[in-house]
Parts: structure tokens; C-alpha cells; sequence
């Protein structure tokens, strides 16, 4: 385990996704509002692409054609063509975007937002949100940070968010978005993935410096 090489990428990097092939690196540049691309065999940016105000979160589509990137400046989904690597659409939110989630079938993008506990439902071929979820507040998040992390089942039936302010994960049916179970996890829940065979869900606790792994068929925690 040691560094073998260190890329100069641009100012303020926060988050990172490999194109599909694998030739490609693609970093969030939150300082100077553009998406660094880093060749991977050469290991220099070889392109910077402009997406707008404070680019957070990057994620590649289901077929591996797009990258959606949430810019919070611009409060937007932006679509890069990961074929050109050009910017071919943007999805207005009206709301500061936190994190992003495809569903295997690539025909909804669920997104979280700062000041909702609940999610957008994205169209991101009609580039438009097309319904939210909401569950509630039961606690008031002084900085909006209620919803964080999000991922969705590998079969793509459930969506599971986790709650900052209620130390849980809520699981959300995704065909038509009925909560059908919760967990309580650790505190301060942040992100949240599958593992792939998903049989279980993995989800880091800032609060409280854990990891919750969950067993995903009886929705239950069974090592932290």
C-alpha cells in the first residue's frame, strides 16, 4: 500500500468517477467550477470541462454514456457525454444538491437536496424532475443537512436514504416510492452503498467515526 503517483487535477477536488473503459478519471473541480479529466494511463488532466458553479458530486450513468454532475452553486444536474466529453444538458433543481442516485434501468436519477429529508425523482432524458419524495422532518437540520447518502439496490426495486438529523436509514420502494422499512444506523449517517451482489448495504457514520453494515433481506444491522 504506497502512492505511486500524484496528480495536480485544479483547485478545491471533491469527489471522483472512472469512465466506464477505464481510461478516464473525472474529478469535480468545487473551486473553479469545472470537471478535470484525467487519462489514466498517462495520469495527466487532459481536458477540463466547464459545468458551472461549484461542481460537488460526480456519477456515471447506468450504460456508462453520461456523467451527471450537481453543481450547488447553480443548484442543477449538469449531463456530460462521456463519448465527447461535452456537456449535452442540465436539469434545473431549485434546490442545493447533496447526492445523486441511477437506477440500474438508467430512466430515473434520485437526488438529494440540502433542507428536504426525502428525494427529487429526475428524468435525465427529459431533464427534469418529475416528482419528489418527502418523509418528513421530525427534527430541524440547521444547515439543511437532512438526507445525505443514497443508493439504489442492484436489482433496482429499493432506494435507501440515509437521515443525518434521525441517525436511520429509510427504505423506499421505487416503483411507487412507499417507505417499506427503516433502519437505525449510527450517528450523523453520511454515505451509503450496495455491496454488489447486494445482499448487503455498507454506510459510514460521521458522527461517531463507524461503519454500519446492514443485512439487506431483514433490514437489519449485523456488525458496526
Amino acid at each position: 500500500n504506497a502512492v505511486v503517483a500524484a496528480v495536480a487535477v485544479g483547485k478545491g477536488p471533491n469527489q471522483i468517477e472512472v469512465s466506464a473503459d477505464g481510461t478516464h478519471v473525472l474529478v469535480t473541480l468545487n473551486g473553479d467550477g469545472s470537471l478535470a479529466v484525467v487519462d489514466t494511463a498517462t495520469r495527466t488532466v487532459v481536458q477540463r470541462i466547464p459545468v458551472g458553479r461549484g461542481p460537488h458530486i460526480a456519477i456515471r450513468s447506468s450504460d456508462g454514456k453520461a456523467i451527471y454532475v450537481t453543481c450547488e452553486g447553480d443548484m442543477k444536474l449538469v449531463t456530460v457525454s462521456a463519448l465527447t466529453l461535452k456537456v449535452v444538458g442540465e436539469t434545473p433543481l431549485f434546490a442545493w444538491p447533496r447526492v445523486p442516485a441511477v437506477t440500474p434501468d438508467g430512466k430515473r436519477v434520485y437526488q438529494t437536496i440540502r433542507w428536504l429529508n426525502g428525494v427529487l425523482v429526475i428524468d435525465p432524458f427529459k431533464q427534469q424532475v418529475i416528482d419528489r419524495v418527502s418523509l418528513g422532518e421530525t427534527t430541524f437540520a440547521s444547515e439543511g443537512k437532512d438526507a445525505h447518502g443514497i443508493a439504489v439496490t442492484p436489482d433496482g426495486t429499493q432506494l435507501w436514504l440515509s437521515t443525518q438529523t434521525t441517525n436511520d436509514v429509510t427504505i423506499i420502494d421505487t416503483n411507487d416510492h412507499r417507505v417499506i422499512g427503516h433502519v437505525s444506523v449510527g450517528r450523523d449517517p453520511n454515505w451509503i452503498e450496495f455491496t454488489p451482489d447486494g445482499r448487503l448495504a455498507v454506510g459510514s457514520n460521521t458522527g461517531d467515526n463507524s461503519v454500519s453494515v446492514v443485512d439487506v433481506a431483514i433490514q437489519k444491522v449485523v456488525a458496526t
